[in-house]
């Protein structure tokens, strides 16, 4: 989360990005609902990155957005009116530790 800190008191005065992790989980396994599912992390500009993966969650997507009620937006316009979406659980971003471009 990027913030400006109001002067020598350390609380940030504005938010200018809103950054979620996400747990997506489907339901069954009709590949055309997933497909629609992969679509829309595609083509949605909030969606960062979007990952398969194993384990509870079958997808894990990095979402940015202005503010908490833009990501309320993008869960209730984009990710939740889909039908393969059985549920989804957000990990709010406190503060970057590291974060590079390129392998590693």
């Amino acid at each position: 989360m990027n913030e400006q800190n109001l002067a020598g008191t350390g609380l940030p005065t504005t938010i200018t990005q809103y950054l979620a992790q996400l747990r997506a989980a489907l339901q069954g396994a009709d590949a055309a609902m997933v497909q629609d599912f992969i679509r829309m992390t595609r083509i949605t500009p909030a969606v960062r990155a979007a990952y398969a993966t194993t384990g509870a969650a079958d997808y894990h997507l990095h979402v940015t957005c202005r503010d908490l009620a833009a990501y309320n937006r993008f869960l209730d316009d984009h990710l939740l009116s889909l039908p393969a979406v059985k549920g989804a659980q957000t990990f709010l971003v406190l503060k970057t530790i590291k974060e590079e471009d390129g392998p590693g």
